[in-house]
């Protein structure tokens, strides 16, 4: 392998690291900020124990959320995320899901179950393109 196939070998590396790393740190973002400031009364404790997230690479999945709490609840948001995943075919995907089934009608009554998760999710997309679009990468030919 010539210095200059290793140097664009280390900035596909570096840029792949990035974005799986950032796109980890958004999913956590989403969920902490959806479990922390909904405006639900949750009685049972499913609903906030269905939210999570997986990121996803070429269609599979490369970590994510591990749902805890109520049985049901858990249950739903993994049953959910993998019901979403299957038509996964982009190279970088984030998905963030309230796997409860009433979740829908929760939001369509003005509660925030993952609505503003959704806010910060593509505000901080756009912040990592953004960062992308601005490296700078010096390539030393020797």
């Amino acid at each position: 392998m010539s210095d200059i196939d290793k140097e664009f070998e280390r900035i596909i590396l570096e840029t792949e690291k990035y974005i799986t790393e950032k796109l980890f740190t958004i999913g956590e973002m989403c969920v902490s900020y959806a479990k922390s400031n909904h405006t639900y009364l949750d009685d049972t404790g499913n609903l906030t124990a269905s939210i999570g997230y997986g990121v996803y690479r070429n269609g599979g999945r490369i970590g994510g959320s591990v749902f805890g709490g109520p049985d049901e609840g858990a249950t739903a948001g993994a049953k959910a995320l993998d019901e979403l995943a299957k038509d996964v075919k982009e190279e970088w995907v984030l998905i963030v899901v309230a796997g409860m089934y009433y979740g829908i009608y929760v939001e369509a009554l003005g509660y925030d179950v993952i609505s503003g998760s959704k806010l910060i999710a593509e505000r901080e997309a756009e912040r990592m393109m953004k960062d992308l679009r601005k490296q700078k990468y010096k390539i030393k030919v020797i």
